[in-house]
């Protein structure tokens, strides 16, 4: 945290109000809260789901109208996706680009932890 502090203090001021206009020079505060988040996320499950046709995910037969949870919990722990999944390591943030657009995310790895969207 003392880093997040130092980047704080040198972008914004000791006693200065964090404004818009600081957020993209201040990455490493960025990294923290990706990884809070990534921890701590507040809903653990996706929205329900029912799919419109019966689908294959991992092997698994999903009826067309069942409904499921994708475990993004789980997900964001998952060791095969994530070094050290329980340590708080905000640097791994640090050199992914994001688009808050919805295209990409790096928090969600649907498609490399297929077994997730059954919540195993």
């Amino acid at each position: 945290m003392e880093k997040a502090q130092q980047e704080l203090e040198d972008v914004v001021g000791k006693h200065n109000i964090v404004e818009e206009s600081h957020i993209d020079k201040l990455p490493y505060l960025q990294a923290v809260m990706k990884e809070t988040l990534r921890l701590h996320l507040a809903l653990p499950l996706l929205v329900f789901h029912c799919p419109s046709e019966t689908c294959i995910v991992g092997g698994y037969t999903i009826p067309k109208g069942s409904g499921i949870f994708i475990n993004v919990w789980a997900i964001h722990r998952y060791p095969s996706i994530w070094e050290n999944p329980l340590e708080f390591n905000p640097e791994r943030f640090l050199d992914i680009k994001w688009d808050y657009n919805g295209k990409t995310s790096t928090n969600f790895h649907l498609g490399q932890a297929e077994e997730y969207v059954l919540g195993l």
